[in-house]
């Protein structure tokens, strides 16, 4: 390395003082232009993301964890203490 350890000597100038202009998204139909289109696709391709997930009711592992997460869920709220960095350190060096 040279002085200072200056990585950006090594790296290739690739940056652009500019991007692209989004012209639209493509898709198995075409390319769709229209910005309520293209939010309603994504949207919708992204929400099941965010949906409740669903269980196999016939799963005891599933029915075990569903249990735990409520006991979890309307137990007390507790407040969670900082945790100095020697204490981290100090459990790491246990486990090494």
């Amino acid at each position: 390395m040279k002085i200072n350890n200056n990585v950006w000597s090594y790296v290739k100038n690739t940056f652009r003082p500019y991007s692209s202009s989004f012209k639209g998204l493509t898709t198995s139909n075409g390319i769709i232009k229209n910005n309520q289109e293209i939010v309603n696709l994504l949207g919708n391709h992204y929400e099941k993301h965010f949906e409740q997930p669903i269980h196999d009711i016939n799963n005891p592992y599933h029915i075990e964890c569903i249990n735990t997460y409520k006991e979890i869920e309307n137990g007390p709220n507790l407040p969670l203490q900082n945790i100095e960095y020697d204490e981290v350190l100090k459990q790491w060096k246990n486990l090494a």
